[in-house]
């Protein structure tokens, strides 16, 4: 029971004494409310106890009791997370249907402006390498008389060339002058025997024209547009099947092409699995020359050997 404190208050001793001022002394008065107690810390931990209820009381046996529930409070440690508001797009740009913002008018003058620095670069580049070959001897834009046909050589290229794409302008033509390569092709022409020899149109990029100029066409970059025929270098007669491989021209750029001999010899049907030509024999001693698309009528063909083929002429 509580005691009401209006006479004396017994001490563990058997004394007595008076009533205790509120606050006076260490001795809390019974059934005086506690406010707060301060925060204690635990021995050997840094964990800090929580504070007590401002409803709790203390009892005469020296319990605390609590008018409420004896539960500590929760603290609240952790700082609320500030609520992030989804990107919106500047008032001024109107979202478009697929929610991008719709690009104003300075956008739009940028960007025109580096597509036609990106083309004249380009164009530079690709003008570029034709000029450094010509500086270091590799090319000659001179005509030469040509035996075979009426004029020179180089009108008779673009004359083949202009042919078959009637639509498409021809800027120059240039006529390929590698000693080294031609003395290995003739090289290679001697192993054959006397094989059959064609004039055959290969589309390439202008970044690969100078490789192939001046190393020669090189099979181990087969493959970057299938080997429907084999693992080698592809040539056709069809200069608008060649064509597709030259890239995309961009606004304002060049594309080229190269007319290359090539040492056909003895053809046969080719397959994607084909590392080199199948055998020609039932003893497997010797293989065939080249693979194509079709035997009795060939418009596509496919060498194996990086000397079997040589880069003659270069149409821009």
């Amino acid at each position: 029971p509580v005691n009401d404190g209006l006479s004396t208050l017994q001490s563990p001793l058997g004394a007595s004494s008076k009533a205790a001022a509120p606050g006076r002394d260490c001795t809390r008065q019974v059934g005086q409310p506690v406010l707060g107690r301060p925060s204690r810390w635990s021995q050997g931990s840094r964990q800090q106890m929580h504070p007590l209820s401002q409803d709790s009381v203390c009892t005469s046996d020296g319990a605390l009791g609590s008018s409420s529930s004896s539960r500590r409070l929760s603290p609240s440690t952790r700082r609320p997370r500030r609520a992030q508001s989804p990107p919106t797009w500047p008032i001024s740009m109107k979202s478009r249907v697929d929610g991008s913002p719709e690009r104003t008018s300075k956008d739009k003058v940028a960007l025109a402006a580096a597509a036609s620095l990106g083309n004249a670069a380009a164009v530079t580049d690709e003008e570029e390498v034709i000029e450094r070959l010509l500086r270091k001897g590799l090319l000659c834009s001179a005509p030469k008389a040509d035996l075979a046909a009426e004029g020179d050589d180089l009108a008779r290229v673009r004359a083949l060339f202009s042919v078959q794409l009637q639509d498409i302008n021809v800027f120059r033509v240039v006529r390929v002058e590698n000693r080294a390569l031609g003395s290995v092709y003739e090289a290679v022409r001697g192993t054959m025997g006397e094989p059959l020899e064609m004039n055959l149109w290969h589309g390439t990029t202008p970044d690969c024209v100078q490789n192939i100029v001046q190393n020669g066409f090189n099979r181990a970059y087969s493959g970057r547009h299938g080997t429907r025929l084999g693992l080698g270098t592809y040539f056709s007669a069809d200069i608008a099947y060649s064509l597709r491989f030259c890239g995309r021209r961009p606004r304002g750029g060049r594309r080229v092409m190269l007319l290359a001999g090539v040492l056909v010899g003895a053809c046969t049907k080719g397959s994607p699995d084909l590392v080199e030509p199948p055998y020609c024999d039932d003893e497997q001693m010797t293989r065939f020359d080249t693979t194509v698309d079709d035997v009795t009528s060939p418009s596509t063909f496919c060498v194996f050997r990086d000397y079997q083929a040589m880069p003659r002429y270069i149409v821009e």
